[in-house]
């Protein structure tokens, strides 16, 4: 079984604290083991004043590599990329963000994430659409070789496309992202908290992505909950 530790906030304040613990640890953690720490951290708008107010923080930056966990297809000079905000962010604090694949729009063609860093992360931060999906798994035409492919990520065609962002993505793959070393899903709000009680309830039945994560790949994960 999925070892699934879930901690829940009433209070945003405690919960970015919380989350922003979660990161100095892995940081530390990876320094201390291996010499630098790899997090692979979620875009959308949430995380990020987190994200701000920890890069503010002396916490050794240098040693610190940042991948998105999913990206979308698109120049990072694109208001769609992950990689670009992520960029904005944790470069100026003295990280190295990498894109998960090269970026079109540079000359010469930078490496993707994986050429220049290994997985697993020492953190990895998940979210979870109130559709179910995680990542960039959605349910589609790749849905089935995403959860097959033993590979470290996985290009995927959300069905249907979108409406904010309809362009294929690439995508830590739900293997590795179960492989992680920390492992943590965020979720915000009464419904999304209803939606993974009943991915967790149905695993592989579930018509949710997040079910078929959970009972397929057994993943030992913490969940943030906030109910505010």
């Amino acid at each position: 079984m999925s070892e699934i530790e879930r901690l829940t906030f009433d209070d945003q304040n405690e919960l970015h604290a919380a989350l922003a613990d979660e990161m100095r640890r892995a940081i530390a953690s990876g320094r201390e083991k291996r010499g630098s720490a790899l997090l692979a951290l979620s875009g959308g708008s949430s995380p990020f004043p987190i994200y701000r107010s920890l890069a503010e923080e002396d916490l050794g930056w240098a040693d610190v590599t940042i991948i998105p966990v999913d990206e979308r297809l698109v120049p990072e000079n694109d208001k769609l990329s992950n990689t670009a905000k992520l960029r904005e962010v944790f470069e100026p604090a003295g990280a190295r963000v990498l894109g998960l694949f090269p970026d079109p729009e540079t000359d010469p063609l930078p490496p993707s994430a994986l050429d220049v860093v290994d997985l697993p992360a020492d953190l990895l931060w998940l979210g979870m659409g109130g559709d179910g999906h995680f990542a960039s798994v959605f349910p589609g035409p790749d849905y089935e070789r995403a959860f097959a492919t033993e590979d470290d990520t996985v290009f995927v065609n959300p069905f249907p496309m979108p409406a904010g962002a309809p362009v294929g993505r690439l995508s830590i793959s739900p293997r590795a992202i179960a492989d992680s070393r920390r492992l943590i899903l965020v979720i915000a709000g009464r419904d999304k908290r209803a939606v993974f009680d009943r991915a967790l309830a149905e695993g592989t039945a579930s018509p949710y992505p997040m079910g078929r994560f959970l009972e397929e790949l057994q993943p030992t994960m913490t969940v943030y909950e906030g109910l505010f």
